[in-house]
C-alpha cells in the first residue's frame, strides 16, 4: 500500500505475521522519522527456489483403501440461524428418533425394493432438497443417515452428492450419518469433503485369467476396455471375450473390432443397454448357450457428465446413473448363480476428490464402490462367487477412451498425476485382483505430491475447517470469515484524512466471488473442491509465477483484462 511519498532517509518497522502451509511471512512499514507509515507491506513470504531441470521423479503406481477414521466426525447440530434437514434412506424409526431432536425429518420412500433402483430414487430425492436448501438463500444443515450395512449401506455414495453440494453452494453443510440398526442404534457420522484414504502397498500380480477362460466387458470399446482385451489375449491361449456397448457399430467400430481380435483372442460384440435388465438377462443367457461358460465380468460402462447441481435436472440425472449403478447391479444378479473367477467395476477417482460439475458422475462411481463392499459381504454369506472388485482408477491415457483437454493434463501433472498407460493399467488391475480388498483406489505419477493432493501428507485440516462440526467448517462460514478478516485488515489501514475508503462488499458478493474462485481453483489445478476453503493461502496450492500467469489469463477469458499481478496483490 503506497500511503505517502517515502523520505530520502526512515524507518522500517518489521514484524512476523502468522504463518500459513509452513511459509513464514512478514509485514513491513516504512515510516518517516516522524513516525508516518509511507508504505506498507503485508504477507511478504518466500520459499527455496527450485531448479526447473531438477530431475523428475520416477512415476509410480500407488493403491489406497477406504478409511473410515479419516473420515469420523461428531454428529453436527445447527448452529446459530441455521436450518437443519434429516433425510432418511432406509434407516429404521427407532433409530430416527434419536437422531431427529429440533432437525426436521424426511423419511425418503421409493417404490422398488431393488436396492439400485432404490439408490436412483434416493438420489433424485437428495438433489431435489439441495435445490430447495440452496434456492432458500439461507444457511442450512442436510444430514443424510443410511444404514451401516446390508444392501442400504448402497446409499452411502450419495455422499458424493453432499460433497459436491458444499462446494457449489454457499451457505450449506452437509453430513453422512451411518446407522448401525438393532438395539441401541449407534450412529457413526462422516466428513463428507474427507477423501478418506489410506494407502497401501500392494504384492506382485498374479496370474488373472485363465487358459479358455470366457470374459465379458461391458463397455468395452472405449480405450480402457481394448487394454483389457489386449491383456486377455496376451496372457491366456484360447480366451473369449465378449465386448457388449449400447450402439450399433458403425464403420470406425468394425475396424476397431478387427484389429482386437488380431490380437490373439476370440474377441465378439453385442449391442446391449446393460441398464435394460431384460437384455442383460439375455445377454448372460446367450454368452452360456453359445460358449458354455462364462468367468469373469469387467464392467467399465458410463458416461462423462458435466453438469453443477444447479442446472442439474432429474431426467438428467438418472441418465448418468443409469449405465452404471444399474448397469452394475443387472450384472450382478444375471451372474449370481455363475461360478465366477470375479466381478470386477471399474470406477473413478472421482467419486473421491470430486470435480466442478461433476456430482451425478462422481455419485454413479461412488455407488460403485459401495456395490462391491455388498457383493464381497453377500460372498461370504455364500450367495455369490468370484473376486468383488471395485477401483477407483485415475485418468488413463488410452486410444479412443475419453480425452481431457491438454490443459486439464497439464494442470494434473502440477499436482503431480500422470496419465495411466495402458500396460501399466493392466498391471496395476492384475495387483489389485490379487490383493483381498474388494475396493481399492489408484494413483500415478509423483508419489509425493500424490501423498500431498489426497491429503496423506499430514497437510490436512484437522476437522474444524471439515463440514461437520457444529458451527465449524461450514460454507457459510468461510465468506463471513473472510470477509471479517479484510474488515481487520482495513481496520489496521485506514486510509488518512482526504483518502476515499472504498465500498465494502456485500456478504452475498463474498460468497459468490469465492464459490466462483474455488470451483476456478478447483477445475484448473485439479484440486478437490472440499480442500479449497476461503483462508488459504494460494502458495499452500503450489500456485507459482508460471502459473499465476497461465491461471490470470484462464480468468480474463471470462471477466476480461486483469492485473497480471493477480495473484500476489
Amino acid at each position: 500500500q503506497l500511503l505517502r511519498a517515502c523520505p530520502q532517509q526512515g524507518w522500517a518497522v518489521v514484524r512476523r505475521s502468522s504463518s500459513t502451509n509452513g511459509i513464514a511471512r512478514t509485514d513491513i512499514d516504512l515510516c518517516d522519522d516522524d513516525g508516518r507509515v509511507c508504505v506498507r507491506l503485508q504477507g511478504l513470504s518466500g520459499r527455496p527456489y527450485r531448479h526447473a531441470s531438477a530431475a523428475p521423479s520416477t512415476p509410480r503406481t500407488l493403491f489406497f483403501v477406504p478409511s473410515n477414521a479419516a473420515g469420523d466426525a461428531s454428529i453436527a447440530t445447527a448452529a446459530n440461524g441455521e436450518r437443519r434437514l434429516l433425510l432418511a434412506c432406509d434407516v429404521p424409526a427407532a433409530a430416527l428418533a434419536t437422531l431427529a431432536g429440533a432437525a426436521e425429518c424426511r423419511i425418503l420412500d421409493a417404490a422398488s425394493a431393488d436396492p439400485a433402483e432404490r439408490f436412483a430414487s434416493y438420489a433424485g430425492h437428495v438433489l431435489a432438497a439441495l435445490r430447495e436448501l440452496a434456492d432458500a438463500g439461507a444457511p442450512a444443515l442436510l444430514q443424510l443417515a443410511v444404514p451401516q450395512r446390508g444392501a442400504g449401506r448402497l446409499h452411502a455414495a450419495l455422499a458424493a452428492m453432499l460433497r459436491q453440494a458444499q462446494s457449489e453452494f454457499a451457505g450449506l453443510r452437509t453430513q453422512l450419518l451411518a446407522v448401525e440398526a438393532g438395539e441401541g442404534a449407534h450412529v457413526s457420522a462422516r466428513r463428507v469433503d474427507a477423501i478418506a484414504l489410506a494407502e497401501v502397498e500392494l504384492g506382485d500380480a498374479a496370474a488373472s485369467w485363465r487358459d479358455g477362460g470366457v470374459y465379458l466387458i461391458a463397455g468395452g470399446m472405449g480405450g480402457i476396455g481394448a487394454a483389457l482385451v489386449a491383456d486377455i489375449a496376451r496372457s491366456c491361449a484360447g480366451a473369449t471375450i465378449v465386448i457388449a456397448g449400447r450402439s450399433d457399430l458403425d464403420a470406425a467400430g468394425l475396424e476397431r473390432l478387427r484389429r482386437l481380435s488380431a490380437l490373439g483372442a476370440q474377441v465378439a460384440y453385442r449391442c446391449v443397454d446393460v441398464s435394460q435388465r431384460a437384455q442383460v438377462e439375455e445377454l448372460v443367457a446367450e454368452i452360456l448357450a453359445q460358449y458354455g461358460a462364462l468367468h469373469g465380468v469387467l464392467h467399465c460402462a458410463g458416461s462423462a457428465h458435466q453438469r453443477p447441481l444447479s442446472a442439474l435436472s432429474a431426467r438428467e440425472l438418472d441418465e448418468a446413473l443409469a449405465a452404471k449403478v444399474a448397469g452394475a447391479r443387472y450384472l450382478d444378479l444375471a451372474t449370481r448363480h455363475l461360478p465366477l473367477d470375479c466381478f470386477v467395476l471399474f470406477s473413478s477417482l472421482t467419486a473421491r476428490t470430486g470435480a466442478p460439475a461433476q456430482a451425478a458422475y462422481a455419485t454413479a462411481n461412488a455407488f460403485l464402490g459401495q456395490y462391491a463392499q455388498y457383493r464381497h459381504e453377500l460372498q461370504a454369506l455364500g450367495e455369490r462367487s468370484g473376486r468383488s472388485l471395485a477401483i477407483d482408477w485415475p485418468y488413463w491415457d488410452s486410444d479412443g477412451g475419453m480425452q481431457l483437454p491438454a490443459q486439464t493434463v497439464a494442470a494434473m501433472r502440477q499436482r503431480g498425476f500422470a496419465a495411466l498407460d495402458a500396460d501399466s493399467g493392466a498391471a496395476a488391475l492384475k495387483r489389485a485382483l490379487a490383493s483381498p480388498y474388494p475396493q481399492l483406489a489408484v494413483a500415478h505419477g509423483d508419489p509425493a505430491l500424490i501423498r500431498a493432493a489426497l491429503g496423506l501428507d499430514g497437510g490436512h485440516d484437522d476437522g474444524n475447517g471439515g463440514g461437520d462440526g457444529p458451527g465449524r467448517g461450514a460454507r457459510h462460514d468461510a465468506p463471513r470469515a473472510a470477509q471479517q478478516r479484510a474488515q481487520a485488515a482495513a481496520a489496521r489501514s485506514e486510509p488518512h484524512r482526504g483518502e476515499a475508503a472504498p465500498a465494502a462488499a456485500s456478504a452475498d458478493d463474498t460468497a459468490a466471488a469465492i464459490a466462483a474462485l474455488s470451483a476456478f481453483l478447483s477445475e484448473q489445478l485439479m484440486i478437490p473442491p472440499a480442500r479449497i476453503r476461503a483462508g488459504d493461502g494460494f502458495d499452500g496450492f503450489g500456485i507459482d509465477s508460471v502459473i499465476a500467469v497461465r491461471l490470470t489469463a484462464a480468468l480474463e477469458k471470462t471477466y476480461g483484462p486483469l492485473s497480471k499481478t493477480l495473484f500476489f496483490e
